[in-house]
């Protein structure tokens, strides 16, 4: 297993490659992991989006592409 260091607006990120995941399987990793250390917001200056580096559309659009949905428990009413 190999270990790839990339970086983004907030801080370098440390991801494990593993060769039997396919480009999708990474990059659910990856917003499932901007999402959880977001706290599951999306949008501003230290959102989900922002950490990955794209749009706020775009990562509402890869979410519903992946089937990546915030958790019940974390929505506030």
């Amino acid at each position: 297993m190999n270990t790839a260091v990339s970086s983004n607006a907030i801080g370098p990120v440390t991801a494990n490659i593993d060769s039997d995941q396919t480009l999708e399987d990474k990059v659910r990793q990856e917003i499932l992991a901007a999402c959880q250390r977001a706290n599951w917001k999306l949008s501003g200056p230290r959102g989900a989006a922002a950490r990955l580096g794209v749009k706020r559309t775009t990562s509402f659009y890869k979410m519903k592409r992946l089937g990546i949905a915030a958790p019940s428990d974390n929505w506030e009413n």
